[in-house]
């Protein structure tokens, strides 16, 4: 089918880097690979977990990263669903455009669910960017 998978690995693209990151809570996203790259590159990173920004040093400084994971609160009770979104850091990851010391984060609420096949106020969604 022509699908490259690229955790911890990188691929150019119409001179756009993108950087694939492994899972920040099984403890399989490589950092370092991001150690290449200077603010002068043009990098997008690709990751599930939003948490993973947090752990950038501060040399890193992707252009953007796409992230997904919490679902947008997957059953948006109003007032109570952030307490239940499963981060961990001190940004409140829901859904949207972040923008970050050093770099940019997108999370997509998508299409899926966790634990009850169901979502509440909150549709699925694919996200379509448009990069300059």
């Amino acid at each position: 089918m022509g699908v490259h998978i690229i955790t911890n690995k990188a691929i150019e693209l119409n001179g756009i880097t993108i950087v694939g990151l492994g899972s920040l809570w099984a403890n399989d996203n490589d950092m370092h690979i991001l150690d290449k790259y200077q603010e002068r590159d043009h990098v997008l990173v690709l990751t599930h977990n939003p948490d993973t920004t947090l752990a950038y040093l501060p040399q890193h400084s992707p252009d953007l990263t796409l992230a997904g994971h919490t679902h947008g609160g997957q059953i948006r009770i109003p007032y109570r669903y952030k307490q239940v979104i499963p981060v961990e850091g001190d940004v409140l990851w829901d859904q949207g455009i972040y923008d970050l010391e050093n770099n940019k984060v997108f999370v997509s609420s998508g299409i899926g669910e966790v634990g009850l096949p169901m979502r509440l106020f909150i549709p699925p969604a694919i996200d379509i960017l448009t990069l300059y």
